[in-house]
């Protein structure tokens, strides 16, 4: 069993067992810290996802990225939004296919903040799989922003 598969049986092991909780989770990953927290009611989990970058002498540049939800909707093509200043990293997010996937989740978007990239969305509360798939994203997208910083 892998870690993102031990990750997400611990949150759904808590979700079936409570109707109603938070958990949360902390782990490293290529000497990112990462910190996860759960929060779930009986259809959904909100889930947010704060990855911490190692090295002392980086910090990011505040801003958020989210979809455009009204533009999406009238030309049918994903379209994202930046709000704060742009940077290399938020580059990564805008253009990688990972970042892009990561957000077409619900009410998903990634924040840029000092040390931390934060990662929120919302998934159905039975969806195992999305959130394995979100933890196993979550940790490729930090191994290329790692190639950058």
């Amino acid at each position: 069993m892998s870690k993102q598969e031990t990750l997400a049986d611990l949150i759904t092991n808590e979700t079936t067992s409570k109707p109603k909780g938070e958990k949360v989770l902390k782990s490293n990953y290529n000497d990112w810290n990462i910190e996860t927290l759960a929060e779930w009611n009986s259809k959904k989990i909100n889930l947010r996802i704060s990855a911490r970058v190692p090295k002392f002498h980086i910090t990011f540049e505040n801003c958020i990225i989210k979809k455009a939800k009204i533009i999406s909707i009238i030309t049918r093509y994903d379209n994202f939004k930046i709000r704060g200043k742009s940077s290399s990293i938020s580059d990564l997010l805008l253009s990688d296919p990972i970042a892009k996937n990561l957000l077409k989740g619900g009410n998903a978007r990634f924040e840029l903040s000092d040390k931390n990239l934060i990662y929120n969305v919302k998934l159905k509360r039975q969806d195992k799989t999305s959130l394995i798939n979100v933890f196993i994203l979550i940790e490729k997208l930090t191994e290329k922003i790692d190639m950058i910083i």
